[in-house]
């Protein structure tokens, strides 16, 4: 029937939330994508993938920086073997940064290490080749410890302030105070 929008995809739950902001995975038959709702300047990812990844800015601008490398350089490893490919890496590969702004996107090829840092509160969907829903889990999300420190770093620079904030509030005196008062 002309006109008729068939809806086929589902949200799932958000599914994962910290002090950077949230991801939302969506699923479409076979096909799953996320939109990630980051606050400006909070480190995000810092892994690679075996299979391509697609992500297309939404609203805001994001900075990607991948850990580039020479494709021969890896001829024979497993990358699923993360320390003999991390040392490669860092040894031989250089850090490439490009900026992407509303409606741009990319291409990041598999076994690329990247990391994405908002500039500005910004919105971005990230998905992945076909095929990726046979790969197991731990080897879809492969953490490139460079990067990943970094981005735990960070959260846990974040948490403290939050944790730090809210002690420091006197929140909890407040409300107790008032309690009392009540009584």
């Amino acid at each position: 029937m002309a006109g008729v929008i068939e809806i086929r995809g589902k949200l799932n739950e958000s599914i994962h939330r910290d002090v950077r902001g949230e991801i939302r995975r969506y699923k479409f038959d076979v096909d799953r994508f996320n939109i990630v709702v980051s606050k400006d300047g909070m480190l995000r990812g810092g892994e690679d993938h075996p299979v391509d990844q697609y992500t297309i800015v939404v609203s805001g601008s994001i900075k990607i920086t991948m850990r580039k490398y020479d494709p021969k350089l890896i001829e024979g490893i497993d990358p699923n073997n993360r320390t003999e490919f991390e040392a490669i890496l860092i040894k031989h590969g250089w850090n490439e940064e490009t900026i992407l702004k509303e409606g741009e996107s990319i291409v990041i090829p598999p076994n690329i290490p990247h990391m994405f840092q908002p500039i500005g509160d910004s919105i971005f969907w990230e998905g992945w080749t076909r095929g990726y829903e046979k790969i197991p889990e731990e080897q879809m999300y492969r953490y490139y410890t460079p990067y990943r420190i970094k981005v735990d770093k960070q959260i846990k620079k974040y948490r403290k302030k939050r944790s730090d904030f809210l002690m420091g509030s006197n929140l909890t005196s407040r409300t107790t105070t008032h309690i009392k008062n009540q009584n």
